[in-house]
């Protein structure tokens, strides 16, 4: 008699359904341990596909949106690099012409304190000048941690150089001079002395005398006074007219002192201070020829120093308009901006994507449920 619990359709569908139980538990078990991408196997193994990373079915858009993400935060951090070096760069840049500037005019007070026998004068000027040589060499040749002046600022710089070199020599020619104006200087300081108590016993001369010698002790006295201030001329403008008449009068008030009685005890207290006022005069007009030179080199110090502080100035400008023009600055906020939206669309795509793994799961929950009651309730038929 044919029953359907020993049919060959019962056995087959028994089998069937055994097969696809133990085939689902072996998947979902490997699945959790090696996640492919392959859709369909012949022989439902769907873990023997080779999978590669190239495989065009790994490329997602989050996969695409990641890649970008990972791109930007590379490039803000090559542009945050980059831009923070150039203004480190630039900044340099900036603080050393700055000091340019301030030795320019330094310069200049160092040079007319020179020129007036300071010999503090003489060393700071000599400082500012190795100080501006030791900037200049660097901006145009750089070091190991700055390049040397290129683009617009080049322009500049050169220029500065051009002016700088000349100042510079200017100032080796007033320390040339140094010698010269300080042993004016001293000399001068040494007739100050002299001068006063000169004067007095010239007075005295005028006095005591009569005729001839009363006349040669006024135009003697008249001379003290001129060589006085003649000598006190010489820290100023210098000229080859002044010294030669400085000459002249000391050569006449010795002559003038000399031939004075000599029995006179204030004849001869003159001659005495005379001749310190006449060795100092002496050193002064010696030293003259220096003089003329580093009193000319002063005064171009002064008057280029200007032109100096507006070639610095310029410079510094240029360096500045560089560092504004970097675009690196631009780039790493841009990027910095990319990456932050491709994050929020990274972030969309995986709450999209758990909303439509918690669907799908609630979905295959039900029709798995739903099957499983089919198949109880056919069993419940055939038996």
């Amino acid at each position: 008699k044919y029953t359907w619990k020993t049919s060959p359709a019962r056995e087959q569908l028994v089998r069937a359904f055994d097969l696809c139980v133990s085939k689902t538990r072996r998947n979902i078990q490997l699945l959790a341990d090696r996640p492919v991408s392959a859709a369909w196997a012949v022989d439902g193994n769907y873990f023997d596909f080779k999978e590669g990373f190239h495989e065009i079915g790994n490329w997602t858009s989050s996969f695409f949106t990641g890649m970008a993400l990972l791109a930007c935060l590379m490039l803000a951090a090559v542009s945050a690099y980059i831009d923070n070096r150039v203004a480190s760069r630039g900044t340099r840049y900036v603080a050393q012409s700055a000091r340019l500037q301030m030795l320019s005019q330094r310069l200049a007070k160092d040079a007319q304190q020179a020129l007036v026998g300071n010999y503090l004068g003489f060393d700071d000027m000599a400082q500012s000048r190795e100080q501006m040589g030791v900037i200049l060499d660097l901006l145009d040749k750089g070091d190991a941690g700055l390049p040397a002046t290129s683009g617009v600022p080049r322009a500049a710089l050169d220029r500065l150089l051009v002016q700088a070199h000349r100042v510079e020599a200017e100032v080796r020619a007033v320390e040339a001079g140094r010698p010269g104006l300080v042993t004016v200087k001293a000399a001068i300081n040494a007739t100050d002395v002299y001068s006063d108590e000169l004067r007095e016993v010239a007075r005295s001369m005028i006095g005591q005398m009569d005729g001839a010698d009363k006349q040669k002790a006024v135009r003697f006295a008249l001379l003290v006074e001129r060589i006085g201030k003649d000598d006190s001329r010489m820290l100023g403008e210098v000229t080859m007219q002044q010294v030669a008449s400085l000459g002249h009068d000391t050569l006449e008030a010795e002559d003038l002192i000399n031939g004075m009685p000599g029995g006179l005890p204030v004849v001869a207290k003159a001659r005495d201070l005379f001749d310190g006022y006449r060795s100092s005069t002496e050193a002064i007009i010696g030293n003259a020829p220096g003089l003329v030179g580093a009193k000319q080199a002063g005064q171009e110090i002064f008057e280029d120093s200007d032109a100096l502080l507006k070639l610095a100035q310029q410079l510094t400008d240029a360096y500045q308009a560089e560092l504004s023009g970097s675009h690196a600055g631009t780039v790493m906020v841009l990027s910095s901006a990319a990456a932050v939206l491709l994050s929020l669309i990274l972030l969309k795509a995986y709450l999209a994507e758990s909303r439509r793994r918690a669907w799908q799961a609630e979905q295959a929950d039900r029709r798995s449920r739903q099957a499983i009651l089919l198949l109880m309730d056919e069993m419940a038929g055939i038996r």
